[in-house]
């Protein structure tokens, strides 16, 4: 009887010592799943499927799906798998839910914050990332990172403690560092955009380059200086290659059988350029530069509004992801089936797919298989770097040469500017008179060497073959001078406004004609503004026009010296245009571009990606064999102040005698003397061009250069330019012409011929 009484006793009490431990078992969490640490006052955990929620308790787990809330004066602490965490304030409402990521194990946490105010504390790893939606938005740590967000009435708030997170809604991003601010309401327009007018630049191509406008099947093979708009398409072919240019100098560089489609090109209603495109096909490296705003009252407190934003956006679809440029970078894709590449050789990407996101910083590479739809965690540092990159470094260092070296800086939109300094000087005429003038063949003129277009909401657009065309063409006016020949004019420095034609037209029995406005002849296209500095006035100096049959313009031929005359303005009826316009399928048939040969890829530079070749010279239509020895004399990569320029013929605007040849060169202008080399006897091709004197001078000088000639950097100004370096980019040294043989030097538009210019 005691026996038994002992025995049931210590039945008891072993019960009553395991139950406890049992109950508490019950509750502890499985090791990697997410628990409530703390919890204060009244709050509730809602399983996923269940249709009523329970009183939250302490160690309880949140199983995927679950909803937790908390009432008025309450709280709770959530513990995640890696010592992350996150505590919810008073009336606040989180969804929690897990993602197999499917690579080493990684699992993605998403919590969902629907109403109410949360810290937030994450400590990523290979096995655990994180990701927070608010409304539309999503927030993503870049690696360790401690924010405060909250939703209330509609209205998304964010400050961040600890490192930097992105944000992204409606399409695009923006990066928050420690300290940053941000506001954001969901109902606002997103990025709404003011206007779709904008024009981008096709500033380089070689071989054959097409585009295919919004609405057509057809592919029409283009010029240099082509105007892109929103919704066209770029493609290119084998052993061929283009660039287009922003209007700030950003790039945006395709190699060939590539594929790049402009879906937005526009401006919101706070000024910002809104750049979106998508790569479709092949190999292409861009570099961004976005412009910034002037600040704000909300960015004095280190405030971000993100719904209007603060800079211009550039942003690039490849596949199912979208890369969004952190500001100034540059970036390569390559695009194969079942996969893609990402190359960051300067600033920093934000890479989103599907509501997931990661940052990938300078000298990172990143591969995506194109059927996943979840984003590749593992990166790699260091990128092999093949010819194409060797040549888009090339055409950025002679940029940058460029920008030190140019007589006169620009004080709008840069785009072309450049090519000024390339393949002309800026000149100081008698009178007081200043402008710039090219380096061209005797008897050269204006808007005589290109084609006529018809463009949705401009009109009859100018596409000039000249190298340095988009600027003079479209901004300012041209002006000749009886003694010196054709100079240009630009009262504003830069090209805010871009005209498609800067002419007046003319026409007769069976042809049309047009001439330059100039200063004493000014006709202003139907509803323009007016240029500063241009006046009503007219005057009777004799003018010619260029004068071509109608055909030309009708079939959207081209234009060049053979098939075009000169008649006095008297011989015709000014008109605003010609009523018919070229359609792009006869476009197409006039505009091949030849193709310039290419310099492979070496093997396994970019396994699995193919082989990508580059173009074989810097500037457009150069010749590869004296490009290549002025590039390796001088060290071009490795510390040159001067880049290259080219001269297509052997006068300045025409007429204006310069003794020497046409081709590239190194070097600035100087006056007598004979040439002026900068290389000793370095084959005879490294020395600039020199300005004749005439019976006594002519009172012409020209600006010197800004690297080492001391003169008109960042002025107006005039020298006598016996110094200075030389200075340009993007053009071509020589034998850009047509396939009618119009310009010394052979070859066609991109191809590398001789040193041309106009006869």
């Amino acid at each position: 009887m005691r026996y038994d009484h002992f025995r049931r006793v210590l039945v008891v009490w072993v019960a009553g010592l395991l139950l406890p431990a049992t109950l508490f078992t019950q509750q502890k969490p499985s090791a990697r799943g997410p628990r409530l640490s703390s919890v204060t006052g009244n709050a509730t955990v809602k399983a996923p499927g269940a249709t009523e929620a329970v009183p939250a308790q302490v160690n309880m787990p949140i199983e995927d799906g679950s909803e937790v809330s908390t009432s008025a004066a309450s709280s709770v602490n959530v513990q995640l798998e890696n010592a992350s965490r996150i505590e919810l304030g008073e009336f606040s409402k989180a969804n929690f839910t897990q993602k197999d990521a499917g690579q080493e194990g990684t699992r993605q946490n998403v919590i969902i914050l629907d109403q109410g105010d949360a810290h937030f504390r994450f400590l990523p790893s290979k096995q655990a990332g994180f990701t927070v939606h608010i409304a539309d938005a999503t927030i993503s740590p870049n690696g360790k990172a401690a924010f405060m967000a909250g939703f209330d009435k509609g209205k998304m708030n964010l400050r961040v403690l600890e490192g930097s997170v992105v944000v992204s809604a409606h399409s695009g991003s923006l990066t928050l560092d420690k300290g940053r601010f941000l506001e954001y309401d969901p109902a606002a327009e997103p990025m709404a955009a003011a206007s779709h007018a904008r024009v981008v630049r096709l500033s380089y191509l070689s071989g054959t380059v097409t585009l295919k406008r919004p609405g057509s099947a057809e592919q029409e093979k283009v010029l240099l200086n082509t105007p892109i708009q929103e919704g066209f398409e770029l493609s290119t072919v084998g052993a061929s290659y283009a660039e287009v240019e922003f209007e700030n100098g950003s790039t945006a560089r395709v190699g060939e059988h590539s594929k790049l489609l402009f879906d937005q090109l526009a401006l919101d209603a706070n000024g910002n350029k809104l750049n979106g495109m998508t790569f479709e096909q092949g190999y292409g490296t861009f570099n961004f530069v976005p412009e910034r705003r002037a600040a704000n009252p909300h960015e004095r407190n280190a405030a971000v509004s993100l719904q209007a934003g603060d800079q211009d956006v550039y942003r690039v679809k490849i596949a199912n992801a979208t890369l969004n440029a952190d500001g100034k970078c540059e970036f390569r894709t390559d695009l194969a089936e079942d996969r893609y590449r990402v190359e960051v050789f300067k600033g920093s990407v934000d890479v989103a797919l599907d509501n997931q996101s990661i940052k990938l910083g300078e000298g990172r590479v990143w591969v995506q298989e194109t059927a996943s739809t979840t984003l590749a965690s593992n990166t790699e540092k260091g990128i092999p770097k093949d010819d194409w990159d060797q040549w888009t470094e090339a055409r950025d260092h002679q940029a940058v040469l460029v920008a030190k070296d140019e007589s006169v800086h620009p004080t709008g939109p840069a785009y072309g500017w450049s090519d000024l300094n390339t393949y002309g000087e800026w000149v100081t005429l008698p009178g007081n008179r200043f402008g710039w003038s090219p380096y061209a063949q005797a008897g050269w003129s204006p808007y005589s060497y290109g084609m006529w277009n018809s463009y949705g909401g401009m009109g009859w657009t100018w596409i000039s073959a000249d190298p340095w065309g988009w600027v003079t063409d479209h901004c300012g006016m041209w002006d000749f001078d009886q003694t010196f020949g054709w100079y240009w004019m630009n009262p504003m420095f830069g090209c805010g406004l871009w005209y498609p034609s800067m002419v007046n037209w003319y026409g007769g029995p069976g042809w049309y004609g047009w001439a330059p406005i100039q200063p004493g002849h000014p006709r202003i296209p139907p509803g323009r503004p007016h240029l500063p500095g241009v006046g009503p006035v007219t005057s009777n100096r004799p003018m010619l026009i260029t004068k071509v049959p109608a055909s030309v313009i009708q079939k959207g031929q081209m234009i060049t010296p053979q098939v075009v005359t000169r008649v006095p303005a008297a011989d015709g009826t000014k008109i605003d245009h010609p009523p018919a316009e070229a359609t792009p399928q006869t476009m197409a048939a006039n505009n091949a571009a030849a193709a310039m040969p290419g310099r492979a890829a070496p093997p396994g530079a970019h396994p699995g990606f193919g082989h990508a070749t580059a173009p074989a010279t810097v500037l457009m239509g150069g010749d590869p064999a004296r490009e290549g020895s002025l590039l390796t004399h001088r060290g071009f990569l490795g510390g040159t102040r001067e880049p290259l320029r080219a001269a297509q013929g052997t006068t300045l605007g025409g007429r204006y005698p310069v003794q020497g040849s046409a081709g590239e060169f190194h070097g600035s202008v100087s006056t007598g003397g004979g040439w002026h080399s900068h290389f000793g006897g370095a084959g005879g091709h490294g020395g600039a061009p020199v300005i004749s004197s005439r019976g006594g001078g002519s009172g012409v000088s020209v600006a010197s250069h800004g690297s080492s000639g001391g003169g008109a950097s960042g002025g107006h100004g005039s020298g006598s330019a016996s110094g200075g370096g030389g200075g340009g980019v993007s053009g071509g040294g020589g034998g850009i012409s047509a396939s009618s043989g119009g310009h010394s030097g052979g070859g066609s538009v991109g191809g590398g011929g001789g040193g041309g210019g106009h006869h």
